[in-house]
């Protein structure tokens, strides 16, 4: 079939591109019909273009194999001082992954006789581990709890210990993240400050932490409720007065409440909710439209 044939196409131009021609384009041409020997014509216009040999120097921490696996000159199908550029980054990005925070990595094109090559010039520097994380300004939080959120860990029993920037970055917002669910809507946490040491083989990292003022959920009142009364609604909350307040509970309410409805057929139950802060608490009302309860005979049309 057509598409058993261009799979097949695809197939031998990746094995082009996996040989070191990154730039060969392989497409099917229009299939032509022989009525006379009931036969289909295929034909494929190739372009190989040049054979690259990628070249490293100075790579000596991470295998070459993991490198040329890292590389996207086979996906792109393009090779030129941009996509080398890219891939350098993405090269530094593996190297930063494994703990070498200080990499460099340089790439040039270049042509040695008859080959064409891609050469990668690799300043590895040290790796590094964290040798301290502090956290100051959590008032509320004890720093052992937050610190067992995060991804950044000493060296330890199955833990390398390593410094990873990205990871850093993402353990601030998983720290904002926890904060909100205690309550805390305006806490702001980081910029984090790394300090390295001499030998840049070791990070100490300082969290600084404004917790901002911490919300409880106050009184809750409802409107409307007629089929369902105000104790089974409540219950049905996934929340009660004087848990952390969470902006989301909003939604949360909306979407028990209207289970709680279906299951007696209000089906078209609409639930709204105001809030209102008073100091550190936050009321709520819950106005319920109930609407009709679809019956059975109702829904077969009888």
């Amino acid at each position: 079939s057509e598409r058993a044939t261009r799979e097949r196409v695809q197939r031998l131009e990746d094995a082009l591109r996996t040989d070191g021609y990154f730039e060969a384009r392989l497409r099917l041409a229009r299939p032509v019909w022989e009525p006379s020997v009931n036969r289909v014509n295929i034909e494929v216009d190739a372009q190989r273009g040049p054979k690259f040999l990628i070249e490293f120097h100075g790579v000596t921490a991470l295998k070459e194999s993991d490198l040329r696996d890292r590389l996207g000159f086979k996906e792109s199908g393009v090779v030129d001082d941009a996509e080398v550029a890219i891939n350098a980054r993405e090269l530094e990005a593996m190297y930063r992954e494994s703990g070498y925070h200080f990499a460099r990595v340089a790439g040039s094109l270049g042509e040695d006789g008859s080959r064409n090559t891609i050469r990668f010039d690799v300043s590895e520097g040290p790796r590094v581990t964290v040798a301290a994380i502090a956290i100051s300004g959590n008032q509320t939080i004890p720093a052992k709890e937050l610190t067992e959120k995060m991804m950044t860990r000493l060296p330890g029993v199955l833990r390398s210990g390593i410094f990873r920037q990205d990871l850093l970055d993402q353990d601030l917002l998983a720290l904002t993240a926890f904060y909100r669910t205690r309550g805390f809507p305006e806490v702001a946490v980081g910029p984090a400050e790394v300090q390295f040491t001499d030998d840049r083989r070791q990070a100490r990292i300082s969290i600084p932490i404004q917790e901002g003022v911490r919300l409880l959920v106050g009184q809750m009142a409802l409107e409307g409720a007629r089929v369902r009364s105000s104790e089974e609604i409540l219950a049905a909350l996934p929340f009660k007065t004087g848990d952390p307040w969470i902006p989301s509970m909003g939604t949360d309410a909306q979407r028990a409440v209207g289970r709680l409805y279906a299951q007696r057929g209000h089906l078209s139950t609409r639930v709204s909710v105001e809030t209102t802060r008073i100091g550190e608490h936050v009321n709520m009302t819950l106005q319920i439209e109930e609407g009709r309860a679809l019956s059975v005979s109702g829904s077969l049309g009888v």
